[in-house]
């Protein structure tokens, strides 16, 4: 009896579903909810929230973690969600499975674990120690805005972070790629940014995306 009542009691499951609505090239995910209904109501809500007009529940597990890797620039779009015992496990499987499946250029998107707080963004794992990202993109950048700034941290492992001071508080995180050419992220929030960009020697990024072209400069080589 003693035996019993010393045993550490189980964790009740945590479930991840992800939603899907192909036509808007955007989804919704859930986890941490120990109700499948309960990640699902909430999955679907968040790709409505993101844009998305045809949401489907395209995958649903429990006690796991989950990477959700694509590629924007392949035609047909192509994508893919695989899971893991850990974050760099389930990275590992999503971006080997989204270039089986021919992606030119897959970053990972997110990378919630089952047992994440729901309440929260999932903690992100860095995209790849191959990503794809210019040298000349890496660093630190800094663009005037109004009375404020913003701060776009780019890591050469594939990730960025971004920070407003402009007194708006946006803040985001996620996958990023350049290649010389065109530049691309992937938002922990679930926005999808991409454009054309020119590196002019020694500390100015000319970037375009959705909201228009900024120049940036950049005020470190660290991240």
């Amino acid at each position: 009896m003693n035996s019993c009542r010393n045993q550490t009691p189980a964790l009740p499951d945590g479930w991840i579903v992800f939603v899907l609505s192909e036509k808007e090239l955007t989804g919704g995910i859930a986890h941490g909810f120990t109700s499948q209904q309960a990640a699902t109501t909430e999955a679907l809500t968040v790709c409505r929230r993101n844009g998305g007009s045809e949401c489907k529940v395209v995958w649903s597990h429990v006690n796991t973690c989950m990477a959700w890797a694509d590629s924007i620039n392949s035609k047909p779009w192509i994508w893919s969600v695989q899971s893991g015992g850990s974050r760099e496990q389930a990275v590992g499987n999503a971006l080997i499975d989204c270039r089986r499946r021919g992606g030119e250029n897959c970053l990972i998107h997110t990378t919630p674990c089952s047992d994440d707080d729901n309440r929260f963004p999932a903690p992100f794992e860095a995209a790849s120690s191959k990503a794809i990202v210019d040298p000349n993109t890496v660093g630190t950048w800094e663009l005037p805005v109004g009375k404020g700034r913003w701060i776009w941290r780019i890591d050469p492992r594939g990730t960025y972070q971004f920070q407003s001071e402009t007194g708006d508080g946006a803040h985001h995180f996620g996958s990023f790629a350049s290649n010389g050419k065109v530049w691309a992220l992937h938002s922990s929030t679930g926005a999808i940014d991409d454009g054309p960009y020119t590196f002019k020697p020694p500390d100015l990024l000319i970037a375009t995306g959705v909201l228009g072209t900024g120049n940036w400069h950049r005020i470190s080589t660290k991240p």
